[in-house]
């Protein structure tokens, strides 16, 4: 199966008091033969939600993403639609979810209970739910 991480999921396993948790159920995934993806969209999210310190430290979350993912998706044109085509208050949730439709991911791994609830067209998978 193909998992997209969400800005939750990654701001979670950098900085989330459940870090642990998060890293061992996407290591078990990664075992089961599961493949993980991102995009560039997401992580430019992330690193304007995180606010990084150095430019050392983004290297290496940079480098255990592409260790850790079968690819970062580009912003294509397609993707770059989705965003133009967003509300200006759009939940970025909505625009991950369009990203990861786009490029045929089976399943989004989301860390809020509140993204649980949201409508979309891509099952969104809490990995901190009890039912994982």
């Amino acid at each position: 199966m193909k998992f997209y991480l969400s800005n939750s999921l990654l701001k979670e396993l950098l900085s989330g008091k459940d870090r642990k948790i998060v890293a061992d159920k996407l290591e078990s995934l990664i075992h089961d033969g599961a493949r993980l993806y991102t995009s560039v969209y997401t992580i430019a999210e992330l690193m304007k939600d995180l606010k990084p310190s150095t430019s050392t430290q983004w290297r290496t979350v940079l480098h255990l993403l592409e260790v850790t993912t079968e690819e970062i998706l580009p912003l294509d044109k397609a993707v770059l639609e989705l965003v133009c085509e967003s509300k200006e208050d759009s939940y970025s949730l909505d625009i991950e979810v369009g990203v990861a439709l786009l490029a045929g991911m089976d399943q989004m791994l989301i860390t809020s209970q509140s993204q649980s609830k949201v409508s979309s067209g891509l099952p969104l998978r809490n990995i901190l739910s009890e039912s994982f």
